[in-house]
């Protein structure tokens, strides 16, 4: 720029060079924004930079990250950039606004993950062209750190903890707690006659509240042993199981509203939260007093310690983690931290992992894992980061049990290396573990993944000597295959019928050199034995969700699995760095079992976030895709030592549903939180359970709808929602409340009567018709479900809505000059280590322009080439 300024000849090659470089970045959809402004958020030709400003602070929304405009993005990418609009909001806030610092508000901002180098970030890394060097400062959820350290690591962020909203034990309610009072009358009565009364009432009101099937999901492991079904079991079993599924109901923690950063609870929220704190751990009247002055101390600490931060103060670090988990956690307004990475797993989390990991081991989970086939029998196990920061790493524990492996440390607690279990009564089998891993454990926790997979070669080792004899054509590649394990082979002779994880080896290299006789020893061997998977390097998400919340971008869900796959079928371990193999992981996906998801936090379940359908479902239904059935699938509650559980996905999710959910325990506190309230139930647990619903349609069935919309929509609990929701603002999330559930009736999944649609279908048009629409990813104008809404209405009305959708559209861009481009597959032996995935398929490169017909690229190239000299001068 500063060569055609002066009128000097451009280096021109130079740039194309630049280019060259940026381009092998392999950046997916760099090429799909077009020239700039853009189209997003831009009126006659100049970009919209939205917000109000009140003397020396702005305030206003983060820019939207782009799928929003362009659906495609979430089918063909792995990672794109921001768009232009995203770039100029924060260019804005540096160079125009002159912000001395930004303060991203709640959890959890997209800047951190944008685009980049997981650490270490260089000046032309996104978000440190977003971030730029102002300081930021970020308040954010306590029980968040996982999350809340990439934010450290990538975006210059120093954190400013707050509290949970108070934890109540859930409290039955209405048809639950008239369930409990038959239980109580059947188990205190003599009488014969009166009893049998009770458990006959007991057993309708199962059926009239569509119980059935979650009891059976509750009581599915004890039903196996007695080889009978629900109709057979007598009455005292049924006393004792429902008895027990509602116990287990009201051991779960509840959150009583939402907090308010830096607002003081009052005495009820401060003895709520204390009765819930004594019921998690045992504690002495010292620790109450500690923890109730925690507790008051927090509010006024977290809005000293952000305003302290934006003097240019210190903020103090502090433990994070929920307050029931970790009290240490208090009081809050602090900097959190993380547990050093080397000391995962924990001496106490390998414990927890190893117990849990007993229970599938002994089939006590309700799957006979160590006895059934070994080709069929895989467990596909998912590690997010933020529950190992939680756990201290139970669940990389219960993987490498699983596999009869343990960690090895040093005297200062440090992971130091891996040694194998032999077989044995604690130790029935090997199992084949397939790692399925988030971008945030990836970049928190790498050298984990490398440890996962030693530890399946460790399994593999354990049988080597026997693959050696009974499969000698295989000699060389099981060399090439436990070469990484290096000093830590031993070799051995056990049985594969025991050994699971070899027996798939044997099975998956034989079919791999049948397949390509000239494979080489080495691809065979190490093809054979990948088992660690995750999202492309630099990218975040299993992209299931995004595409769930923009419901009209697809029509079946098996595109929703292979987005899931595409994204995910990235392979890591030693020698690979993410390198794409996604028909390794389709081959992987087809032999599992069961899936496992764990849940360490007293706060947050299944359907109160996206991430959970995202990974789980989305694991469930890609192995869906390949298998034909979904897998079972469990979750493992390990918030405390004291109540360990596996529990199948059936169970945990309805329990959650009723329990929470459908609760005035919880709806009520919410109601008084004006829309923010309203937007947890609309935009956040309706949404998500309509994620659960795409991903998982064997659960959420009709009744579950039937039943939310009582609720929500008829509101059968007398506690004012309906009117709540219409009030204000709140209408826009009553109106994407609607809209869930009319898409939900016209992809299939609920099956409503002819009444239900109409209702809804008025409803939801009188609310567009009459305050305009709300613009979420189900109620866009061109969306295929107003088809069928239009077929409910009258002629008028319908009209009427059609005019108000036209005043909502945006003219249709044109499109860009190049698609983003699409992931192509290649074979995990084709890219180098240094290099994974750089031999891109001819046919995608030569359907790209030659630098010289993209002047913005070279613009955009040399414009991060020059921001990085800027700000390397700033630096020093």
């Amino acid at each position: 720029m500063d060569t055609l300024a002066r009128g000097d000849t451009p280096q021109w090659g130079a740039s194309e060079a630049l280019l060259d470089a940026l381009l092998a970045m392999r950046i997916e959809g760099i090429r799909g924004w077009g020239a700039a402004p853009g189209k997003v958020m831009v009126w006659e030709g100049r970009q919209l930079i939205p917000g109000v400003r009140f003397g020396n602070v702005f305030l206003g929304p983060q820019p939207p990250r782009g799928w929003e405009l362009n659906e495609e993005l979430l089918h063909a990418n792995l990672s794109f950039p921001p768009p232009h609009q995203y770039l100029g909001f924060y260019h804005y806030l540096q160079s125009v606004f002159k912000a001395d610092a930004l303060v991203h508000v709640g959890r959890h901002s997209t800047y951190e993950f944008l685009p980049g180098r997981s650490a270490g970030l260089a000046a032309s890394d996104y978000p440190s062209i977003v971030a730029g060097d102002l300081p930021g400062i970020y308040p954010y959820i306590v029980d968040g750190v996982g999350e809340g350290i990439q934010a450290k690591r990538r975006g210059l962020a120093v954190m400013v903890d707050h509290l949970t909203p108070p934890l109540a034990i859930t409290a039955l309610y209405d048809d639950l707690l008239g369930l409990r009072q038959l239980i109580e009358s059947a188990e205190a009565t003599s009488d014969a006659h009166t009893r049998r009364e009770a458990v006959t009432a007991l057993r309708a009101r199962i059926d009239a509240l569509g119980l059935r099937d979650e009891l059976i999901a509750s009581m599915d492991e004890e039903l196996k042993v007695r080889g009978i079904g629900f109709d057979a079991i007598d009455d005292a079993f049924l006393l004792h199981e429902v008895g027990h599924y509602l116990t287990r109901l009201q051991e779960d923690f509840m959150p009583l509203g939402l907090h308010v950063f830096g607002r003081a609870w009052d005495d009820a929220a401060v003895d709520t939260m204390l009765r819930s704190m004594r019921d998690g751990a045992a504690s002495t009247a010292a620790d109450v007093a500690r923890w109730q002055h925690g507790l008051r101390a927090s509010p006024p600490a977290e809005m000293a310690a952000l305003l302290n931060a934006l003097a240019g103060g210190f903020v103090a670090p502090g433990k994070g983690n929920d307050p029931i988990r970790t009290p240490e956690a208090l009081p809050t307004g602090r900097n959190f931290y993380a547990l050093d990475g080397s000391l995962l797993p924990t001496r106490l989390a390998y414990d927890t992992g190893a117990t849990l990991a007993g229970k599938v081991l002994s089939g006590e989970s309700g799957v006979a894992a160590a006895h059934a086939d070994p080709a069929t029998n895989k467990q596909g196990v998912i590690l997010w980061a933020s529950d190992a920061v939680r756990d201290e790493g139970a669940m990389i524990a219960f993987g490498l049990k699983l596999l009869g492996v343990r960690p090895v440390w040093n005297s200062r607690g440090i992971l130091k290396g891996l040694e194998r279990l032999p077989l044995g009564a604690d130790q029935p089998a090997r199992l084949d573990v397939v790692f399925t891993t988030s971008g945030l454990f990836r970049d928190l926790y790498g050298e984990h993944m490398l440890l996962l997979d030693k530890a399946g070669l460790l399994a593999l080792d354990a049988s080597r000597d026997r693959i050696v004899r009974d499969y000698p054509a295989l000699a060389l590649a099981l060399r090439e295959a436990l070469a990484p394990l290096g000093e830590w082979q031993r070799g051995g002779d056990e049985a594969l019928e025991k050994n699971q994880v070899a027996n798939n080896w044997v099975d998956q290299a034989r079919k791999l050199l049948a397949a390509d006789g000239a494979i080489t020893p080495a691809q065979l061997g190490r093809q054979a034995s990948v088992r660690v998977f995750g999202i492309s390097p630099g990218a975040y998400g299993a992209g299931v969700n995004r595409l769930v919340e923009r419901s009209g971008a697809w029509q079946a869900r098996s595109e929703l699995a292979q987005v899931f796959i595409q994204r995910m079928g990235h392979a890591y371990g030693a020698g690979l760095q993410g390198a794409p193999a996604q028909a390794l992981f389709r081959q992987q996906l087809d032999g599992i079992s069961q899936t496992f998801l764990g849940r360490a936090s007293n706060l947050y379940g299944l359907i109160d976030n996206n991430d959970a359908f995202d990974y789980l479902g989305g694991l469930n239904l890609a192995v869906e895709s390949q298998r034909g059935a979904a897998p079972a699938s469990a979750v493992i509650h390990h918030a405390s030592d004291r109540k360990l559980s596996v529990e199948p996905l059936h169970s945990a999710l309805l329990s959650e549903l009723r329990g929470r959910y459908l609760n005035p325990q919880w709806i009520a506190p919410l109601m008084k939180e004006g829309y923010a309230g309203a937007r947890t139930m609309g935009s956040e647990f309706v949404e998500y359970l309509w994620g659960w619903q795409v991903t998982s349609p064997e659960i959420i069935k009709d009744r579950v709808w039937e039943e939310v919309k009582a609720v929500y929509v008829d509101d059968k609990l007398g506690l004012g929602l309906d009117a709540f929701l219409a009030e204000g603002d709140k209408r826009y999330v009553q109106t994407n409340i609607l809209a869930v559930m009319l898409v939900a009736i016209d992809k299939g999944f609920w099956q409503a009567d002819a009444a239900t649609r109409k209702q809804l279908a008025a409803q939801f048009a009188d609310n567009i018709i009459e305050h305009g629409n709300p613009g979420s990813g189900h109620t866009h104008a061109g969306h295929p479900m107003y088809d069928m809404v239009r077929a409910q209405l009258p002629a008028d009305t319908a009209a009427a809505l059609d005019a108000a959708l036209a005043k909502s559209r945006i003219a249709d861009a044109a499109p860009a000059a190049a698609a983003p481009t699409h992931v192509q597959e290649v074979r995990l032996d084709a890219p180098s280590a240094d290099a994974p995935g750089q031999a891109a398929d001819d046919a995608a490169t030569a359907t790209e322009p030659p630098a010289a017909e993209q002047p913005w690229l070279i613009a955009l190239a040399a414009g991060l080439l020059l921001t990085g000299i800027l700000r390397g001068r700033r630096a020093r």
